[in-house]
């Protein structure tokens, strides 16, 4: 053991090795794989990105979970209750200068929507006074009268869908005669032209009337005419409104085009108004209320400030009940030519021929 640590103790210590310094080479440098760097310009977007998706997520999440009245006040109003209305949709600068038949051609070639027509639902007309029924059937039977008289019975069905969908829409009254005598207070404001037109000094047929007032009766029970779906417009074959192409065509019924409005306001989503009751009073024609009158002008019970029927500017082409309910529809005065009687019962010549026919014709330049 003593040697060995002599031994130890004469050996010389080992230095210790010098820091060495690394020298890269040039290429070996260059073919390194360079450093990523991270910049505002590329995190900024994809952080703004991220929260951008992640509040859309959280939305839709939001509003699957909420139920559908909440969107709806007491009312009946919706977002859509600023849905822009057609204050008077029959005024003369309304329509397109097209000629009847032009008015028919452009008409056809309008294209109807493609998608399946969503049916209407139920109208529940849930009121405990019985004057609010009488009136709500009273009004829904004149304007089916004397909108659709002379069309089938699912024109007429059609024309009380349109006006019991208005009913439930936020843009229009919530009752069935506010509904039929809406914008009659201005003179060229009448929602539907026979308020305004002079049509109301007919006096209708006792059978169309009755029919017209079994088809309101069906729909004030929950009757749904399907066809039109939500169809909240409608105007003649024969004629071309500006504000038609601003609408979705559904259905031609009859000598009537059916139109909804575009988008949510015209979904069934926007249907949600609360029939309110209270229906404002509207006067009979004079041969409903007693058959053997001669002849009065009837008058619709407005606000006050409403303008009289004397007033009025008459628009020409309105459709109504003819006195035998025959579905042909009507022209005006200078529009029409009256064919002769046939040879009289007795005459060999040719068979009887007891009735006149009634032929549209072009007017003739004066």
């Amino acid at each position: 053991m003593a040697l060995l640590d002599l031994i130890r103790r004469q050996a010389p210590a080992s230095p210790e090795p010098a820091p060495s310094t690394l020298i890269l080479d040039p290429n070996t440098v260059s073919s390194l794989p360079p450093v990523r760097r991270f910049h505002l310009g590329v995190i900024v977007p994809a952080l703004l990105a991220l929260i951008l998706i992640g509040g859309s997520i959280i939305v839709a999440v939001v509003s699957l979970g909420t139920p559908p009245d909440k969107a709806f006040d007491a009312t009946g109003g919706t977002r859509w209750a600023s849905t822009a209305r057609i204050e008077a949709p029959f005024a003369p600068k309304t329509m397109r200068p097209l000629t009847p038949e032009q008015a028919v051609a452009w008409n056809a070639a309008a294209p109807t929507v493609a998608k399946r027509v969503e049916s209407a639902s139920t109208f529940a007309l849930r009121t405990g006074k019985a004057e609010d029924y009488s009136r709500s059937l009273q009004c829904l039977t004149m304007a089916v009268y004397y909108e659709a008289g002379s069309e089938s019975d699912d024109g007429e069905r059609a024309v009380a869908q349109v006006i019991l969908n208005r009913v439930r829409h936020p843009a229009y009254p919530k009752t069935v005669c506010g509904v039929v005598l809406d914008g009659s207070q201005r003179r060229t404001g009448c929602q539907f032209t026979f308020v305004c037109d002079g049509a109301l000094g007919r006096l209708p047929s006792q059978k169309g009337w009755l029919r017209a007032s079994r088809v309101a009766t069906s729909a004030l029970g929950g009757a749904v005419f399907a066809p039109v779906g939500w169809a909240t417009h409608y105007h003649a074959n024969y004629v071309v409104p500006y504000w038609a192409s601003s609408l979705e065509k559904v259905a031609a019924i009859g000598a009537h085009i059916f139109y909804r409005w575009n988008g949510p306001a015209g979904r069934g989503g926007a249907f949600r108004g609360v029939y309110a009751g209270n229906e404002p009073a509207m006067t009979l024609p004079p041969a409903v209320v007693t058959p053997t009158a001669t002849n009065a002008a009837a008058t619709v019970a407005t606000a006050s400030g409403a303008v009289a029927p004397s007033e009025r500017p008459v628009l020409s082409g309105y459709r109504a009940s003819l006195p035998d309910d025959s579905p042909v529809p009507t022209v005006s005065l200078g529009e029409r030519r009256v064919l002769p009687r046939g040879p009289e019962v007795g005459d060999s010549s040719a068979s009887p021929t007891p009735e006149r026919r009634v032929l549209p014709v072009s007017p003739t330049a004066n």
